[in-house]
């Protein structure tokens, strides 16, 4: 029904539950990177770069406090995957458009 209806606002993120496996198209305005503020604990955040980027360097991105741990569902596995700064590089996965990320931050600041 249309009061379930809602626009969808740059910088917040959504989940979206489905009784089944569904594929959709979010239609809309692309929106050049930005930062996207973060507070103490975890947050959920996107990537719209054009190019791939490795977690590590997505927390190393963080300013005005220490990014930690991302964290993302491969939805085709089930799986989560979790990189934690410093860990050795096999576990460091790639960042790209699309996907819903969990990041960890010790204070307020940006990504």
């Amino acid at each position: 029904p249309a009061r379930y209806n809602f626009q969808i606002v740059h910088g917040q993120g959504y989940f979206v539950w489905s009784k089944s496996d569904a594929v959709f198209t979010l239609q809309g305005w692309y929106v050049p990177s930005s930062g996207s503020s973060v507070k103490a604990g975890w947050n959920i955040i996107g990537y719209n770069g054009v190019i791939a980027i490795k977690a590590s360097a997505l927390l190393a991105s963080v300013e005005g406090c220490n990014g930690v741990v991302l964290t993302y569902l491969d939805s085709a596995t089930g799986v989560y995957h979790s990189y934690v700064k410093g860990a050795p590089d096999r576990y460091d996965f790639a960042v790209t458009p699309g996907t819903a990320y969990f990041i960890w931050v010790d204070g307020t600041g940006t990504v």
